[in-house]
């Protein structure tokens, strides 16, 4: 993550963690959604390899992350 992200995700409690991993910019598409349809944080996880398939982690309350998830999952029907 980048560093100023970690700072502000390590300095609160979070209730859940959702983490999703596809192509990059379907992620772009999953991030948007995610974050307009629940109160979450959004934050890509950094990986070896970017350019192909890489990892975001979905920050928030349970019924928040459920939500955003859920949002996702509807879109990629």
């Amino acid at each position: 993550m980048h560093p100023d992200a970690q700072k502000n995700i390590l300095g609160k409690k979070w209730g859940a963690v959702g983490l999703v991993q596809d192509h990059l910019p379907n992620l772009f598409a999953m991030a948007d959604i995610a974050s307009k349809q629940a109160n979450v944080v959004v934050e890509e996880v950094r990986g070896t390899c970017p350019q192909h398939i890489t990892m975001m982690a979905i920050f928030g309350d349970t019924a928040s992350v459920r939500a955003a998830l859920d949002s996702i999952e509807a879109m990629a029907k």
